[in-house]
């Protein structure tokens, strides 16, 4: 039992006591307020690990391009640094499918139906005098020339060929940016010529055909833009 000088003072401290837990009580409230907040403000898990981009170890299953009319462009390893490139468009679904030395120099190429399977007609192949092992990888500031033989089947044309590499850049698809190096192609022959931009991708290891132009042409063709990049699927 305590014993305080007078019924004022008793008055006193237990408004004293009680103010002291209001503070205790307020104070913590802020604590618990502040820590909620500093947790509901952190960004979502998904926000966090940003866009999903493929990589080069993502070709075994492949690469899927979206252009801007919904077609689809797969690029795929079939060998050692030999990527396919299967197109399909929305329209029909139909597409081709074309093999190229790091995704950039032709090898093959076919027309093929919705179900993947190639017109023997309509395949077109390209030689070269040498092994396609020698065939020169696409570097920034770099050029490279070769006369090839272009075999369609029922003819065959000489072409000279030269490549001529830029600076290098980035590019973005969708929202992953890569490294970029875009290429100058000019394909000669008796009775064609055609100029092709390519946009060369160091990190995945094949190339992109920008425009084409060719001498019957009267303006470049802009191929129709890429809008997203993600991984294949199976």
């Amino acid at each position: 039992m305590h014993a305080y000088a007078s019924l004022a003072d008793a008055l006193r401290l237990k408004t004293g006591v009680l103010a002291l837990k209001f503070v205790i009580l307020t104070a913590g409230a802020v604590v618990v307020g502040a820590a909620y907040l500093a947790v509901s403000e952190q960004p979502p898990l998904a926000f966090l690990a940003g866009p999903q981009c493929p990589t080069a170890d993502d070709l075994g299953s492949g690469i899927t391009f979206v252009d801007e009319n919904g077609a689809l462009l797969t690029y795929t390893t079939t060998a050692p640094d030999i990527i396919a490139r299967h197109v399909m468009f929305q329209s029909g679904g139909s597409g081709t499918r074309e093999v190229m030395a790091y995704g950039t120099y032709s090898l093959d190429f076919t027309t093929v139906d919705a179900d993947g399977i190639a017109y023997p007609a309509q395949a077109v192949n390209w030689e070269y005098p040498i092994d396609i092992a020698d065939i020169p990888v696409p570097e920034a500031a770099t050029d490279w020339a070769v006369d090839v033989v272009v075999d369609y089947g029922h003819r065959t044309k000489s072409e000279a060929w030269t490549m001529v590499w830029g600076d290098l850049e980035t590019i973005l698809y969708g929202d992953c940016t890569y490294d970029m190096i875009a290429g100058d192609f000019l394909a000669k022959s008796d009775d064609s010529l055609e100029q092709n931009v390519i946009h060369y991708l160091p990190e995945l290891g094949f190339g992109v055909i920008y425009s084409r132009y060719r001498h019957i042409d009267t303006e470049p063709n802009i191929f129709p833009r890429l809008v997203a990049i993600q991984i294949a699927e199976s």
